[in-house]
């Protein structure tokens, strides 16, 4: 007796089960076109900025996906841990500068998600207000007028028309030109640091419309293809 057909075999199988096989490789196509999407959600970016004397990290996925509760350190330039601690609902961990030890360079910031991805960031040392270097080299910032003191005071014998201050009204005088310089380049180092982020989170946005769209036609088409086919074995 010959030996029966292996399409008679496949008849023998449940019904509900050969329209399941049939359809098999659509969604196999479906879940390697969706693979990539969903490894792409994972991917974690992280951004620093001084804002007056305080540094604030900001950590997320994409423009409205923010990385909560997500571990964060500090390292010096020589990768010693200077501070750690955790982002907050809004993916922010915010730190004083003066609880940071002295710094001899750039601040390397890390991000440290469950699933074990990492996002590393540096922050340059001369982005920091004045203050906040004064601080970190050990001087302060009225250290700086003692050299120029003597050369500014005015003999008391000298007889002429010109206005002489004492010496407080000029460390007064420099104190609040000083004061004006780092609130502006505060205010500057604000803007260019938003600037940065918001360019950070256009190149890291999810998926547009288009992208979207497009990839619900490439959807569709693979389906027509598949019950194109579909239709030809079953005439």
């Amino acid at each position: 007796m010959a030996p029966k057909p292996w399409r008679s075999k496949f008849i023998l199988m449940p019904a509900w089960l050969i329209p399941l096989l049939r359809s098999a490789h659509i969604w196999i196509t479906i879940a390697l076109l969706f693979a990539p999407v969903g490894a792409l959600a994972h991917k974690v970016n992280v951004f620093a900025y001084y804002e007056g004397e305080k540094i604030i990290v900001e950590g997320y996925f994409s423009k409205d996906n923010k990385a909560r509760n997500c571990p964060v350190i500090f390292y010096d330039t020589e990768g010693k841990e200077l501070i750690k601690g955790k982002t907050n609902k809004k993916g922010q961990f915010i730190v004083d500068a003066s609880e940071i030890s002295p710094i001899a360079g750039n601040l390397t910031i890390t991000l440290n998600t469950k699933d074990g991805h990492k996002a590393t960031y540096t922050l340059p040392l001369e982005e920091a207000p004045p203050s906040i270097k004064a601080t970190h080299s050990g001087e302060k910032a009225s250290d700086h007028s003692d050299p120029e003191g003597p050369a500014l005071k005015q003999p008391a014998e000298r007889d002429d028309t010109r206005i002489s201050y004492t010496q407080g009204e000029m460390d007064r005088l420099e104190e609040t030109i000083q004061r004006i310089v780092r609130n502006e380049n505060s205010k500057t180092i604000q803007m260019v640091s938003n600037l940065q982020r918001k360019m950070l989170e256009q190149e890291n946005s999810g998926p547009t419309l288009r992208d979207i769209v497009g990839g619900i036609g490439w959807i569709l088409g693979l389906l027509g293809i598949a019950a194109y086919f579909s239709s030809r074995k079953n005439n």
